[in-house]
């Protein structure tokens, strides 16, 4: 009997073992919920916080030794022991341990045949982050059953090239003819007929971010540090995922890679993104060229059309009450920096998903551009909003001072006025006066030669209303004096005529 329950018990405890070995894990540390769970997951961070795994095996030059590498507390790897086993010697990875929790570690037996971590005990780095290097006759293989057999499908591949060859060149790809990678010295995506190549090459200096969505039924989309690459109906399986690639099409890749991730599941809009911007901050020198915004909207009015991310011109209206307005952006890429401005005035930056400061708006049309710059420091693109102003005619409710001479500055107080000084026309009776300062409810205006005893009135050519003063003007004499004289008047012009005027016109000389 007690041999029956030590059976028991040791059959039970290798059970548990084995099914927390294999409990599929949440890619949490790489911006990923339990939606999209990983099929495989390679990388030299810890992807997820429930793995407890290590990254890879390290084989070093200098007697064969293979040791485990795992994760320091930050997630990061264990860079100091790994510099410590391998010594001033090479390392060269055996094993690549999948962080999915579904057991697909990639491995390479042969020696010649293995990727480097380590050169002369120096690491490869790539974007800051260590990388692997795949030297041209390197691959790292899966040798269990296939499981990307069906779709949909997402890969993720963090990787750069080593290479401007013009050769045929695979990151990753699948047991069939399915491939991310340097292809010809263009970025290639092929899954069952060409996908695209496109004609700029991967960066020879920096890591970069390559996504595939295959979806069930849609057009396949394709994403290249977080931009919109092509998409394409020609769809491909990759069965399992390789790395390298040696042997199967003889298209090895001569360059690094970071990080590989497969999923049997179509990646949304926003579980993309999170991916892509997650990996971008790890891997800082993957520049994003993202320079678009996913929402926008503004403290008052609607915007029309309803707001879409290619699309960048935008119409609103307000009421003549809104004197300001704020602007929510929201960026799509957390690399990306926003800036804010009114009527051509100044930038001012402002934190995604937050409201700008108070854009003052004049009545009328009002110009708001929003400029996204990217990650990459030179890629932008600009949302502009037309937000008009309802226009009200505007009031007078006092000038001071109540009386004064000609070039003697005089301030209107009211309302809606122009901000723009040529739009406000002033009359001191019926004399046009210039106007030197105006804000929405203050006008400075000069005092013109020719006013007389009358209400001052004021036009807003923006809507071509008017309004006049309940309180005449009184016009003062300079110097003051007691009373006036001839000598108060300009001399006297004589007209001859032979015999008198033949008709009268009466006009607007001066169009004052």
């Amino acid at each position: 009997m007690k041999r029956f329950h030590f059976i028991c018990i040791l059959i039970v405890y290798t059970t548990l073992i084995a099914s927390s070995v294999l409990a599929q894990n949440t890619l949490d540390n790489a911006g990923l919920t339990s939606a999209s769970p990983p099929a495989s997951a390679y990388s030299l961070r810890k992807l997820s916080s429930s793995y407890s795994g290590n990254a890879v095996q390290v084989r070093r030059s200098s007697d064969n030794t293979t040791q485990d590498i795992g994760f320091t507390v930050s997630g990061n790897l264990d860079t100091t022991t790994l510099k410590t086993f391998v010594g001033s010697g090479n390392g060269f990875i055996t094993i690549w341990y999948d962080q999915s929790g579904n057991g697909r570690n990639l491995t390479v037996t042969s020696a010649s045949n293995q990727p480097s971590i380590i050169n002369a005990g120096v690491i490869y780095r790539r974007s800051e982050q260590p990388a692997v290097y795949f030297d041209g006759d390197d691959g790292m293989f899966f040798s269990g059953s296939d499981y990307l057999t069906a779709l949909p499908l997402s890969v993720s591949v963090v990787a750069g090239s080593n290479s401007s060859s013009t050769g045929f060149r695979r990151a990753v790809q699948g047991t069939n003819n399915w491939l991310i990678g340097p292809y010809g010295n263009t970025h290639g995506w092929y899954a069952s007929g060409w996908n695209h190549q496109i004609a700029a090459p991967w960066s020879l200096t920096r890591q970069e971010v390559f996504t595939v969505i295959e979806p069930t039924t849609a057009s396949c989309t394709s994403w290249r540090n977080g931009v919109s690459q092509t998409s394409s109906n020609n769809k491909g399986v990759p069965l399992k995922l390789q790395m390298g690639i040696y042997g199967a099409y003889n298209e090895p890749l001569n360059g690094f890679i970071s990080e590989a991730i497969a999923m049997n599941v179509e990646l949304t809009t926003t579980e993309r993104q999170n991916l892509e911007n997650n990996q971008s901050v790890y891997y800082p020198l993957i520049l994003s060229t993202n320079a678009n915004l996913s929402a926008l909207s503004l403290s008052t009015g609607t915007l029309s059309p309803t707001f879409a991310s290619g699309t960048t011109s935008y119409t609103a209206n307000v009421s003549n009450a809104a004197t300001t307005v704020t602007v929510t952006p929201t960026r799509e890429h957390s690399g990306a920096t926003i800036q804010v401005r009114v009527n051509s005035g100044t930038y001012t930056t402002v934190t995604s998903g937050n409201a700008s400061g108070n854009l003052t708006l004049n009545m009328g049309n009002n110009t708001i551009d929003v400029l996204v710059t990217a990650q990459d420091g030179s890629t932008t693109r600009t949302y502009t909003i037309t937000v008009t102003r309802e226009i009200a005619p505007p009031t007078i409710t006092s000038f001071s001072p109540l009386a004064a001479k000609p070039g003697d500055a005089v301030t209107i107080t009211g309302t809606n006025f122009n901000t723009t000084l040529a739009s406000n026309i002033v009359f001191f009776g019926a004399t046009k006066a210039t106007v030197t300062a105006a804000t929405e409810t203050s006008i400075t205006a000069t005092v013109p030669t020719g006013a007389t005893y009358a209400p001052i009135s004021v036009l807003n050519t923006i809507g071509g209303f008017a309004r006049s003063s309940t309180v005449n003007f009184t016009p003062m004499f300079s110097p003051v004096k007691s009373g006036i004289t001839t000598t108060d008047f300009a001399a006297k012009q004589d007209f001859l005529t032979t015999w008198g005027p033949s008709s009268v016109a009466i006009g607007d000389v001066d169009g004052d």
